[in-house]
């Protein structure tokens, strides 16, 4: 439609009162363009279409920018039958009754109208109103119309209910992962004419970077061991026949959690003793998430073993439990050590966001965020992490005697996954001994790699590169036993 003229149409009615309705609408249509002449856009063609009850029709048109300047236009479809009516767009493959169209400056765009005619329209001509608005200027806007005819049906030998015969759309059924593992199954209900099915699956709601996960007969599929990565996973299904495929279904999701039943995951860790005492400790830490105890409650099995273990310390066994929603720590069985005044997760809360250079609190202590910086964790697979060091000295462990141990500024470096793990990659721990509130010579550091967790792809169980590693190893001296400060690894939440 050219916006610098406007002609009202001139139609030839019946004499009825259905017929007068039909030429009011189109005459109101047409004034409605004629006082709505913007200079600058246009819509066209207005289009013509005859049709049988049950029919969908789709309507192309083109929207010209003849301004200056790049616009955003909001376009807006309405049946004057209040029939179903969506618009489409490349960049908008799902159908909407409010479709934004970029349009560059002496451009044009295309869209579509898709009109569904009800089953039991007969006899019936609708008048689809198309209006185009600017969003820099909402004053400048144009319309157009598409005339849909309905045939009596009562004067042929056959009533048409769907032709052509594509299939109709499927129904997406709700995916149900209520027992939080990453493996789970997405169904959709049997379409009318249809022949086979295509599932896509896509990391956002727009589909923009959808792919097929599964084509065929069937009407369910379920993911392949060993699952999905914590994310949020985005469905959608339509139906095939040699006429060619349905609409897309409404779309379903699910949500595969940090923490997930099945969740395993193992640190190895190094222990470095130095002073008045010398010895190495080998640190093994493994988790398993195994089940739920109520529906947001997820349970781990923790283990820590040493090895090698000088001092020989006994292997030990706890459970934690954790919200599967927030992450948040939220009970142990065993009761806390109150000579440990400080601990870091393994596992940060979903919600804690870092920035470059934000001071943020770890139990209490203040740490200097840097990143997200990149590197390979010890199982050799690349991450994006946050970079959290310890910015003031506090004290770390006393046992209530004249040994304390403290830890100074710098002492502590953590690094954590900064995608949809959360995990602790790294940690590095440098605790000096105090006697009667003086420094001493004495240290103990422990440094700490992930080297196992199967929410990320492609594991590897042997290290390829750490993203830091301790490059001071000396040549091991006799252990001397006295009382001092603990040497054995921090509590961990």
């Amino acid at each position: 439609m050219h916006n610098h003229h406007s002609n009202i149409p001139i139609i030839v009615i019946k004499t009825s009162l259905a017929g007068l309705l039909v030429a009011l609408l189109i005459l109101i249509a047409g004034m409605v363009r004629a006082v709505s002449l913007p200079a600058g856009i246009e819509i066209g063609p207005s289009r013509t279409r005859q049709l049988t009850s049950g029919q969908v029709v789709v309507y192309d048109h083109v929207l010209t920018n003849n301004t200056s300047f790049t616009d955003t236009f909001s376009l807006e479809a309405h049946s004057t039958q209040g029939w179903p009516v969506e618009l489409f767009a490349e960049s908008y493959p799902t159908g909407t009754q409010i479709l934004p169209l970029n349009v560059g400056a002496q451009m044009s765009a295309s869209f579509r109208v898709s009109l569904t005619v009800p089953i039991s329209a007969s006899g019936i001509t609708e008048i689809t109103v198309i209006t185009a608005t600017s969003q820099i200027s909402p004053s400048l806007w144009v319309t157009a119309t598409d005339t849909t005819i309905v045939l009596n049906q009562i004067y042929l030998p056959l009533t048409v209910r769907h032709w052509p015969p594509i299939p109709y759309v499927p129904s997406l059924n709700p995916i149900d992962n209520s027992d939080q593992d990453n493996l789970y199954t997405v169904s959709w209900n049997s379409s009318e004419l249809a022949q086979t099915y295509v599932l896509e699956e896509a990391a956002s709601s727009s589909f923009s970077d959808a792919r097929v996960v599964y084509q065929g007969s069937s009407l369910s599929w379920t993911v392949p061991s060993p699952g999905k990565k914590p994310a949020n996973y985005y469905y959608r299904v339509r139906a095939h026949n040699s006429w060619g495929d349905s609409r897309w279904s409404d779309t379903g999701v699910v949500t595969i959690y940090p923490l997930f039943v099945g969740l395993q995951l193992r640190w190895d860790g190094n222990g470095y003793i130095r002073g008045s005492e010398y010895a190495n400790i080998g640190v093994h830490i493994e988790y398993i998430f195994d089940e739920l105890t109520d529906p947001d409650t997820i349970r781990s099995h923790d283990t820590v073993s040493y090895s090698p273990n000088p001092y020989g310390w006994d292997s030990e066994t706890w459970d934690a439990y954790y919200s599967v929603t927030t992450g948040y720590f939220r009970a142990s069985s065993v009761p806390p050590d109150p000579a440990w005044k400080w601990g870091y997760p393994r596992i940060l809360p979903y919600d804690w966001q870092f920035s470059d250079g934000q001071i943020v609190l770890i139990d209490g202590q203040s740490f200097t965020v840097s990143g997200p910086l990149s590197g390979y964790t010890a199982f050799g697979k690349f991450a994006h992490y946050w970079k959290l060091v310890n910015r003031d000295k506090f004290l770390f462990w006393d046992g209530g005697g004249s040994w304390t141990q403290y830890v100074h500024p710098g002492d502590i470096i953590l690094h954590y996954e900064s995608g949809n793990t959360r995990l602790l990659l790294y940690s590095n721990v440098l605790r000096r001994d105090y006697y009667n509130g003086e420094i001493t010579s004495d240290t103990v550091q422990y440094i700490s790699n992930l080297l196992f967790a199967n929410s990320f792809p492609s594991i590897r169980t042997t290290a390829i590169n750490d993203i830091e590693t301790d490059t001071t190893r000396e040549k091991q001296k006799p252990i001397e036993v006295h009382e001092r400060g603990s040497s054995k690894p921090s509590p961990l939440w």
